[in-house]
């Protein structure tokens, strides 16, 4: 369990014991049928409490280090190629920041980070070698911007799973799911 949910398991904690009291809370393990009122009181903040962690833990594509993914998608193959782009939205949960050093997936022979910029009005594209999330902030993978190059890409079904590497090497699954991106006319 990260960080983040051991301090939300201790405020719920916390919240019970100043509610009920610290005897209260051992005597539940003597319970024998005696001040049921309490026991359906605490009962009820129990349900809640698993509740919000459930709530908590399944949002998104939540990743043990604090990371949810948001928005994956892959666009669909150009006929005759194979490469493509994705994009998706990081949000960084977490007290520290996170790096992400590599991309890789099963599907696909390379993933690289790059940005698309603008220099002396031309638009130009450039690999990045990591990108990074600072805490409790959001990166945007996005066309026009940062986003994954996937090169080598041997087949695209409904979703392509892409693993993200942080540079203290946690591996990160995101499904992504695939799109037909519509060109501008």
């Amino acid at each position: 369990m990260g960080k983040w949910q051991m301090s939300i398991m201790r405020s719920i904690m916390g919240t019970v014991t100043t509610i009920y009291g610290d005897s209260k809370l051992v005597g539940i393990l003597n319970f024998q049928g005696k001040d049921s009122d309490f026991m359906n009181r605490l009962s009820g903040w129990l349900v809640l409490s698993l509740v919000v962690l459930a709530v908590v833990l399944g949002c998104g594509q939540q990743q043990p280090a604090g990371l949810m993914a948001e928005n994956a998608r892959v666009r669909s193959l150009i006929a005759g190629s194979d490469k493509t782009v994705g994009y998706v939205n990081l949000t960084n949960y977490s007290t520290d920041a996170i790096t992400l050093i590599s991309a890789r997936s099963d599907d696909v022979r390379t993933i690289e980070f790059h940005e698309t910029t603008q220099l002396d009005g031309m638009m130009r594209m450039r690999r990045l070698t990591s990108v990074e999330i600072e805490a409790d902030q959001s990166l945007l993978l996005q066309p026009g911007g940062m986003h994954l190059m996937l090169f080598g890409v041997k087949s695209l079904a409904e979703s392509v799973s892409i693993e993200f590497t942080t540079a203290t090497g946690l591996v990160i699954p995101v499904v992504f799911e695939v799109v037909d991106f519509r060109l501008p006319s």
